[in-house]
């Protein structure tokens, strides 16, 4: 991260604000998030990237009903849970 913060949506962490922020920067935070998430799969640099409570709500399609507690992750601490193994829902009743 640079002095002018990680911009996400409306949000703006540690710096100056979106106008302020370079074209640069706006590539330089996802391309960080994804190296961090899927090269070194290091989970706390993928959360240096993220917002201070990050949401995830995992979505299947055409599988039934779920356990909706299952399929959301809300903030940094509930994120720890997806270093398990096949901690994420997944969509293999399709892949039948």
């Amino acid at each position: 991260m640079d002095q002018h913060g990680v911009v996400l949506g409306d949000r703006c962490r540690r710096g100056d604000s979106m106008e302020s922020g370079s074209d640069a920067l706006l590539a330089e935070v996802p391309d960080a998030h994804l190296d961090a998430e899927f090269t070194t799969q290091d989970l706390d640099a993928a959360m240096a990237t993220m917002a201070d409570d990050p949401y995830l709500a995992h979505v299947p399609v055409q599988v039934g009903p779920l356990d909706p507690a299952g399929l959301t992750v809300v903030g940094a601490r509930q994120a720890e849970k997806l270093r398990a193994p096949r901690a994420l829902p997944s969509n293999e009743l399709l892949q039948r």
